[in-house]
């Protein structure tokens, strides 16, 4: 922990006015299939969501990991080439696990691209340490032990793990992310836009945006680099908190509900959005440093 503690101190030091710090990375690819949900769209949801957090970022440089499209072709090697060269903000979106992060080449739901404890591993960004967001099921699950590797359910869910993936990159010395923001359980999204089956929010509208901006996951992820880049909040617990808050003031919590008789209403699900998005990394810390 003396380490963890000194590269934070080191962080927020030495970053301010460095070159690599006016860098975000995002990676993504396709995470929903919509045309078997019967929709009319065939939206590559990571990269409208990442794209969707890179309209917030002005003046940094857009580095667009993607599998269509993009500025890079998103392969694990080459995520891992680019994310060693030193960011200030890296966003993940996609599906994971405790143990991985994943997504898919466009409609071949057959294939899946990881980025995982391996390529974590790998990080030799030494100090220039981005703060992290992962969209994913189970990324910043923290009540993983190697014991678990005596129970079936949890290898197959990848919980048999010394660490999750968001504490392995926030904890991992010679590089890494000096903090992680993610999910402990089971990730929402949404796709198409306007009413689809699969959805957990109430039928919306059709207006011409991706629903997987307007709501859950893809909302409160983009919206971290709102809060942080015109709103003032350049303290991360603030920046997270306040992210926090904004999507409970978007979307009202019911609280006067008998939720024995709704347990699949959106309510809950925005309840349970904002109590597993969590984050790994000290909420004093100066993003970008003083």
């Amino acid at each position: 922990m003396d380490e963890i503690v000194d590269r934070i101190i080191d962080y927020e030091t030495t970053t301010k006015g460095q070159e690599w710090f006016n860098k975000m990375a995002v990676i993504g690819g396709d995470s929903f299939d919509d045309i078997n949900w019967n929709t009319s769209t065939d939206f590559i949801e990571g990269q409208v969501e990442t794209e969707h957090a890179l309209s917030y970022m002005d003046g940094f440089e857009h580095i667009r990991i993607w599998v269509e499209g993009g500025d890079i072709e998103y392969t694990t090697e080459n995520a891992e080439s680019v994310l060693n060269q030193g960011q200030g903000f890296v966003y993940f979106s996609g599906h994971g696990n405790p143990s991985s992060w994943s997504t898919h080449p466009h409609a071949n739901f057959s294939k899946w691209i990881s980025f995982g404890l391996g390529s974590i591993k790998k990080m030799t960004n030494g100090n220039k340490l981005p703060v992290l967001i992962v969209g994913g099921c189970h990324n910043c699950q923290f009540d993983v032990s190697i014991l678990k590797m005596f129970n079936t359910r949890a290898l197959m869910w990848g919980e048999a793990t010394p660490k999750c993936w968001g504490w392995q990159f926030a904890s991992l010395l010679g590089g890494g992310s000096i903090a992680s923001i993610g999910n402990t359980g089971l990730g929402y999204g949404t796709i198409g836009d306007g009413p689809s089956p699969p959805d957990e929010i109430p039928d919306s509208i059709p207006d011409g945006i991706p629903d997987c901006i307007q709501y859950l996951g893809g909302w409160i992820e983009s919206h971290f680099f709102d809060v942080y880049k015109n709103h003032g909040k350049d303290i991360l617990g603030e920046t997270h908190g306040q992210t926090l808050a904004d999507y409970l003031n978007q979307f009202p919590i019911n609280w006067e509900m008998d939720w024995v008789d709704h347990d699949q209403s959106a309510t809950l699900v925005d309840c349970k959005t904002v109590q597993q998005w969590i984050l790994f990394g000290d909420p004093s810390l100066k993003i970008g440093g003083y």
